[in-house]
């Protein structure tokens, strides 16, 4: 998902070349709305990384069906897979990567 709209936004960019030369005032408000809705957009997506973390838990202390659950909700909020989720932690250990991402993928739906 970022990838597209990095995508989009980069397109709108050569886009707003042109209309630099016809309305700098107005153009630079354009971009700098854009900015801040991707900008949302990415704010919302982390907030909802908690979620891979309550479905791991929950997988830990064996409520399978609420792991699940959890994980479920996980990936539709956030637009994430397991991988993707791991790929973007700032783990300082492997083993700790390589741990949550068995825990989940054991609850995999």
């Amino acid at each position: 998902m970022d990838r597209k709209l990095t995508t989009i936004f980069a397109s709108d960019v050569v886009g707003f070349s042109k209309m630099m030369g016809m309305d700098e005032v107005n153009t630079l408000k354009i971009l700098k709305e854009r900015r801040e809705a991707i900008e949302t957009f990415k704010t919302i997506k982390i907030l909802n990384w908690h979620l891979f973390y309550l479905a791991a838990i929950y997988a830990k202390k064996g409520d399978k069906e609420l792991a699940k659950e959890k994980l479920k909700e996980a990936k539709a909020v956030s637009g994430t897979d397991i991988n993707q989720f791991i790929d973007s932690q700032p783990y300082t250990k492997e083993e700790l990567a390589t741990s949550l991402k068995d825990v989940l993928n054991s609850i995999r739906t």
